[in-house]
């Protein structure tokens, strides 16, 4: 009969994978779409951006007249807290919504208005973040590979595992995957693999290259003992066979006929024995040499080829990157533009409004 398990580890796994996001569904925080830009964030940039906000407003997209109401809202006395809405009003309406471009954008407006020194700040704390993301990361789900390898090992034993069917029914309707993560995030995970993909096929090859060279050199080493063996065995074989008759024959003639032609079949047996495994290592190293030869240029070509691959597609990866952070570039200034010209026209209007309008009161 199987024991009852101890539920203390079940329990632990089935609270433990709530935590993680499902594949398939949506952010792991329902209730926030942005886990680092948020309000708060942008409340100590307020603190720290000083008097060149309203440039760096600019830069980042904000209309002017949108900037300028904000800043004549006598509803809002703090200049910090106009700032913080006009940055809100920022991140709520750009395009591209992903924290890393959302960083990626104050970062270049920062220093556009001659805050690198802030810059660098927020680049470095989000560069920590991530880290701290991944580490976190990481560590889940060591925790929870530990935690589904003893829960496999009880229920080996025969132990009884209780259902966590209710956990995976959470767990499918949780928030959107923090796996797909940003563009950055997807090339460096992409990097990461062509790598592993390059040092394992590396490896491979090495080992396939030396396992066949041993494997060769260890038959043809077999075959040539076999052979020396064999020949020198028929060889004896036929010398004592002929010794033998001429040595009936030589000693039915003459004494001295028996010693030539003893002598002579000496000779003819040293010859050939000395000619044949001549011959057989010859023809060993030659078939060791060839194939070792062939070996390591198959090995080459396929390395080279590999490693050609690989490099395509990592320029192809980073050429695509490339060019979408042109287009973006492209068009924030064509937006920045837009809204320059859009500027100009007002003021110009006004202008000839207050011009017409003093002209007639005189």
């Amino acid at each position: 009969m199987k024991r009852q398990s101890n539920n203390t580890e079940v329990f632990q796994l089935c609270t433990f994978m709530k935590k993680i996001p499902n594949q398939f569904g949506k952010n792991q925080y329902p209730n926030s779409i942005y886990q680092y830009v948020t309000d708060q964030f942008l409340g100590s940039v307020a603190d720290d951006i000083g008097s060149e906000w309203y440039m760096v407003c600019v830069s980042l997209g904000v209309k002017r007249s949108h900037i300028d109401h904000i800043r004549g809202d006598s509803g809002i006395p703090d200049t910090k807290a106009k700032i913080h809405r006009c940055l809100i009003r920022w991140r709520e309406s750009s395009i591209d919504k992903t924290e890393e471009s959302l960083i990626q954008q104050l970062h270049g407006a920062l220093i556009d208005n001659s805050r690198r020194d802030l810059a660098e700040i927020i680049i470095s704390d989000y560069s920590r973040y991530k880290e701290n993301k991944e580490r976190e990361l990481r560590e889940n789900e060591e925790e929870t590979y530990s935690i589904r390898t003893n829960t496999t090992v009880k229920e080996s034993e025969g132990q009884v595992v209780p259902s966590c069917t209710n956990t995976q029914a959470e767990l499918s309707s949780t928030g959107k995957n923090q796996y797909n993560g940003t563009p950055y995030e997807r090339m460096t995970k992409t990097m990461k693999e062509i790598k592993d993909k390059q040092t394992e096929t590396t490896t491979q090859l090495h080992r396939n290259t030396n396992d066949k060279q041993t494997e060769t050199t260890t038959q043809l080493h077999r075959n040539t003992n076999d052979k020396q063996t064999e020949t020198t065995t028929q060889l004896h074989r036929n010398t004592n066979d002929k010794q033998t008759e001429t040595t009936t024959q030589l000693h039915k003639n003459t004494q001295d006929k028996q010693t030539e032609t003893t002598t002579q079949l000496q000779r003819n047996t040293m010859d050939k024995q000395t000619e044949t495994t001549t011959q057989l290592h010859r023809n060993t190293m030659d078939k060791q040499t060839e194939t070792t030869t062939q070996l390591h240029r198959n090995t080459k070509d396929k390395q080279t080829e590999t490693t050609t691959q690989l490099h395509r597609n990592t320029m192809d990866k980073q050429t695509e990157t490339t060019t979408q952070l042109h287009r973006n570039t492209k068009d924030n200034r064509r937006r920045q533009q837009h809204s320059f010209i859009e500027t100009q026209r007002t003021n110009r209007r006004r202008q000839q409004h207050s011009f017409i309008e003093t002209r007639w009161t005189t």
